[in-house]
């Protein structure tokens, strides 16, 4: 079921799992072949910007660290993207066309409803 940002966090932690942290090119790959193996396909994935513009974060409170899988620049389009999801295009979102993504990551609103990916963590 779609569900905003905040929403998909809260549905993992409910689950005791968090929004998917993806930490590596294998990572990124893994899920490309597992859950983005069609055009189309987009989730939710637990970085964001919402304390401070241009600073990533993980759902669980980490840093970006060294991999990242932009699929260009995050851009902030009218100040209001902060959550980030990834995807394999092309496909619409309301009045967005989403070209040429492949398992890239691409800032968006946080209260558009997509689908999410949970994973499970050691505290």
């Amino acid at each position: 079921m779609p569900e905003t940002w905040e929403s998909a966090r809260a549905k993992c932690e409910g689950l005791g799992t968090q929004l998917v942290k993806i930490e590596s090119a294998e990572e990124n790959d893994f899920l490309k072949s597992t859950y983005l193996n069609s055009p189309g396909v987009t989730f939710w994935i637990g970085l964001n910007d919402q304390m401070e513009e241009g600073e990533w974060v993980w759902a669980d409170g980490g840093t970006l660290g060294d991999y990242a899988n932009w699929h260009q620049d995050p851009n902030n389009l009218d100040g209001n993207q902060h959550c980030v999801h990834i995807a394999t295009g092309p496909f619409f979102i309301g009045q967005y066309n989403f070209q040429g993504f492949d398992a890239g990551w691409n800032d968006l609103e946080c209260y558009i409803t997509l689908g999410y990916i949970c994973e499970a963590f050691s505290p």
